[in-house]
């Protein structure tokens, strides 16, 4: 939990400005649309953009599943595009890993995206990166412990990728003077703040609280095992919103939670891309749609 500092507010309650962020937490604490509803659907506030050319280089595009994981699906023959099935309404596009439909836009602020996630990120894709080439053969407990950090990560900022409104308002509490280049800066750096108005980013609320939850819920990963499957045919689709312990990692190569390493035929291939398109919410992806067998 990040320290509060209440600048220009009430000196006479020493814990007022924690009192007060702790409530404002509650409200965040739940996904935004219910899971097996609208969790990942577009229905969002309008994000804030940031002012001046952006020069602190806040992050705006915060990728759901990495675009580096995205990537590795990507059809040279169709600019490095991945293949995605919109499903509502029924529609086939190809997309560039960088468009913002993998993308929440500023739903939780810079001190969770260049921190925490970042640092989960780099763990995972340095693992994924060793099974791809077989260099790691052997999953062990560190290992084990990033990818199941990972995927939980993965599975909470699917589902708090949206945020009902942009801001929060705190009535027990003066706004502050800053300016909006010294709100950027202070984002920048990480620091919580009441804007000029008596409000609190509701970006920044919604990080602190996807960090707690990605934590709890890497604990009940804890008794996963992760398993390496080979698909002999046939290619493997991403939803976008996760809901069965597997992470593909590329058309033919996936983490299993639970599942000992081999290789599996084309039959089990299309188990597991029906059960991960039917956990997806407003679409999937793959490189070939084609190829991969339901």
């Amino acid at each position: 939990m990040p320290i509060v500092v209440c600048l220009n507010g009430p000196t006479t309650r020493d814990h007022t400005a924690a009192a007060i962020f702790s409530h404002f937490l509650k409200k965040v604490n739940s996904p935004i649309g219910a899971e097996g509803s609208s969790a990942g659907t577009t229905n969002a506030s309008k994000y804030e953009r940031p002012k001046n050319g952006n020069k602190y280089k806040l992050t705006i595009g915060q990728h759901v599943l990495p675009r580096e994981s995205i990537a590795r699906f990507a059809n040279e023959q169709q600019k490095k595009c991945v293949r995605v099935s919109i499903k509502s309404p029924p529609s086939l596009l190809w997309r560039h890993p960088k468009n913002k439909i993998f993308c929440a836009m500023r739903a939780w602020s810079e001190r969770e995206e260049s921190g925490f996630m970042k640092d989960i990120e780099i763990k995972f894709q340095t693992i994924a990166k060793a099974v791809i080439t077989g260099t790691v053969s052997i999953i062990g407990d560190a290992e084990n412990h990033a990818i199941s950090n990972f995927f939980a990560l993965w599975y909470m900022r699917a589902r708090y990728r949206n945020l009902p409104e942009q801001e929060l308002q705190a009535n027990e509490i003066s706004g502050s003077d800053l300016a909006d280049d010294q709100e950027e800066l202070l984002e920048s750096r990480g620091v919580i703040f009441l804007n000029k108005d008596g409000k609190f980013l509701y970006r920044q609320l919604n990080g602190i609280v996807l960090q707690e939850k990605v934590g709890s819920y890497t604990n009940e990963l804890s008794s996963i095992k992760w398993g390496v499957i080979k698909a002999q045919e046939g290619e493997f689709v991403v939803p976008d919103v996760p809901n069965h312990t597997i992470i593909p990692l590329t058309p033919t190569i996936c983490f299993a939670g639970n599942a000992p390493h081999g290789t599996i035929v084309k039959s089990n291939v299309a188990e597991i891309n029906g059960a991960l398109q039917s956990c997806s919410q407003n679409y999937f992806f793959a490189r070939d749609l084609s190829k991969c067998p339901t």
